[in-house]
């Protein structure tokens, strides 16, 4: 769980380089749970949606970039649940996160 929450802290402070963001830098990581299901339970505060750029690009690249960092990284994590201040619902209206994520790589390139 310690190296879970390490991922999302670093999604978090962004990419080096030219590369794009894809998590607002000031959003807060309030809690990573992991069940017994491999679901993980992913909190953050409400600045992921407050200052989320908008668009459903940027909020599919925001939400899989969680997805994928998690599951194809930590085989015990099967799906992600995505939450905003312990909420269910969506960071910017585009996608309904109502349940919990498997990963979807070929949003990532090879």
């Amino acid at each position: 769980q310690e190296e879970a929450k390490e991922v999302i802290d670093e999604l978090i402070k962004g990419p080096k380089g030219k590369l794009i963001r894809t998590l607002p830098p000031r959003t807060k990581l309030v809690a990573l749970q992991i069940d017994e299901r491999g679901v993980a339970k992913v909190n953050f505060d409400k600045t992921l949606s407050r200052d989320h750029p908008g668009g459903s690009s940027a909020e599919i690249m925001t939400v899989y970039s969680i997805v994928n960092s998690l599951a194809l990284n930590f085989p015990q994590i099967k799906e992600v649940q995505i939450l905003i201040e312990g909420r269910e619902g969506s960071i910017t209206g585009h996608l309904v996160l109502d349940r919990p994520i498997p990963s979807k790589t070929d949003l990532i390139k090879k």
